[in-house]
């Protein structure tokens, strides 16, 4: 392996050490309420971007009362 593949090899593998990292920051940011919509526009986003004139908003899940 030359020095440039192992140097691109330990970058890549620093690069996604550094995204889990900065994705369980985000899990632990977000309260619980909020997550499924930040989720939800997301979703809407991408699908814009990949251009759908229209976005469906999906029903809100009712939590089960025991």
């Amino acid at each position: 392996m030359s020095l440039k593949e192992e140097a691109e090899r330990r970058i890549a593998g620093l690069i996604k050490r550094w995204d889990d990292f900065n994705c369980s920051l985000a899990d632990r940011a977000l309260p619980d309420n909020r997550r499924r919509t930040v989720s939800e526009l997301s979703l809407q986003d991408k699908a814009l971007k990949a251009g759908q004139k229209a976005v469906k908003k999906r029903a809100k899940k009712t939590p089960n009362k025991s």
